[in-house]
């Protein structure tokens, strides 16, 4: 991996507190979050179910405010936001990769992968051709005209991938990416990643295994809405 400046920042949170409604108790999850992650690394956070890692992935992928604190998202304070301009946000440096896939079932594996691009207001025919190179450099090229059903695990998880990085985003971040699949198509999915940070895409993956975090630069442990390690 090259050289990251120790100084590049590419997503910073400061005290980041977050609170849920839930009838008339207010259900703390994040409970004063403070987290660095520099461009090029490949962090991972874990943390049982309730930990509030998913909360914490939602907020640094601007599905979801924070109620207090700071969130800086490549230098630029994030917070406050309507909708459209988060969804801009995210597709201009944000790709996503989640355990059930999200793929579109009538649309076509290139389809799929061609579709941040759509709402970059690229061309059908140019869209198309760089969804083609992305399949290709993740080895679903011959797969491309296939819908998802006729995809395995393992291949509908490798065209949500090429679907992430399509629009070149500054960060990749993973909701359990290996949660649907078995532990032999895990570690090549995980493989998969390790190339992409290689050439110096930032990756964040919440995930509760164990084995898939220790393939990661660094691993942070949430419990109760609380950093208990970073290492």
């Amino acid at each position: 991996m090259p050289h990251i400046s120790k100084n590049n920042k590419i997503l910073s949170l400061k005290n980041v507190y977050k609170t849920y409604l839930q009838g008339k108790n207010h259900i703390p999850v994040l409970r004063g979050i403070t987290l660095t992650v520099r461009a090029g690394e490949m962090v991972s956070i874990m943390g049982s179910s309730g930990s509030g890692k998913s909360t914490l992935l939602n907020i640094i992928g601007l599905l979801d405010d924070y109620d207090q604190g700071e969130y800086l998202l490549n230098g630029t304070l994030m917070g406050k936001m309507n909708e459209s301009k988060a969804a801009r946000l995210r597709n201009r440096h944000l790709g996503f990769v989640f355990q059930s896939f999200h793929l579109i079932g009538f649309k076509t594996a290139l389809e799929n992968v061609a579709l941040p691009l759509f709402f970059q207001k690229i061309s059908r025919k140019k869209r198309n051709q760089k969804a083609m190179e992305y399949l290709d450099r993740l080895g679903m090229a011959q797969w491309a005209n296939h819908l998802p059903n006729e995809l395995s695990g393992g291949q509908k998880q490798r065209v949500a991938i090429a679907r992430a990085m399509i629009a070149d985003p500054s960060v990749i971040l993973a909701d359990e990416p290996t949660g649907a699949l078995d532990s032999t198509t895990s570690l090549e999915v995980m493989k998969v990643f390790k190339e992409i940070n290689a050439q110096g895409i930032t990756l964040v993956v919440i995930t509760h295994e164990r084995d898939i975090a220790a393939m990661t630069d660094r691993i942070v442990f949430l419990q109760d809405g609380v950093i208990q390690t970073d290492e």
